[in-house]
């Protein structure tokens, strides 16, 4: 993993920024846009991208791999490259 997390850390923290995420979706659902220049009162997008770079850090470890074949994993290895691209530019 690149950051300091242990691989429960990481789940705890996906799973909190998936929740908040989460919120908002159902936020939407139920009362419509928060404005008219913005569907969310919070970010959406930023941190589902977090959670899914943490749950792919998490995912093809060790114990993962086992159970991946050669070109699951590769897809897993782009689609993190192409999440960490984004945050990239996100976070700025």
């Amino acid at each position: 993993m690149t950051t300091c997390l242990t691989l429960e850390e990481a789940a705890l923290q996906a799973a909190s920024q998936t929740t908040k995420a989460a919120a908002e979706l159902l936020q939407f659902h139920r009362d419509g846009p928060h404005s008219a220049v913005s569907a969310f009162a919070n970010d959406v997008v930023g941190p589902m991208a977090e959670a899914l770079k943490l749950v792919l850090e998490i995912e093809p470890t060790e114990v993962g791999q086992r159970h991946m074949e050669a070109a699951e994993l590769q897809l897993h290895l782009d689609l993190k490259a192409a999440v960490d691209a984004f945050l990239t530019g996100w976070i700025g």
